[in-house]
């Protein structure tokens, strides 16, 4: 957590990156391309979707150091999201 958003340390195309989860965004996105998902042995990364154009406007928070948005459009691939803000963890379960 930093300033009230819940920020994901992850990688997108197997770069360090920070996300924050936002189930009320249709879309996911990094660095203005569309977000997808890579699972494998259970680790969730992700890689740019260049097949989908970002239909989206982001307004970067202020004093929140960020890459881009984890949204609905993946958070919803899942069977559920679990969020444990004493552990500071989010469990994707397929």
């Amino acid at each position: 957590m930093e300033h009230g958003y819940l920020l994901l340390q992850t990688t997108v195309c197997n770069r360090p990156a920070v996300l924050i989860l936002d189930t009320g965004s249709p879309v996911s996105f990094a660095q203005g391309r569309v977000l997808r998902l890579r699972i494998k042995d259970g680790a969730v990364s992700f890689a740019y979707d260049d097949m989908k154009p970002l239909s989206a406007q982001f307004y970067r928070p202020d004093k929140v150091a960020l890459d881009g948005i984890l949204g609905n459009d993946l958070l919803r691939q899942f069977r559920s999201v679990r969020v444990d803000y004493k552990a500071q963890t989010v469990t994707l379960e397929d």
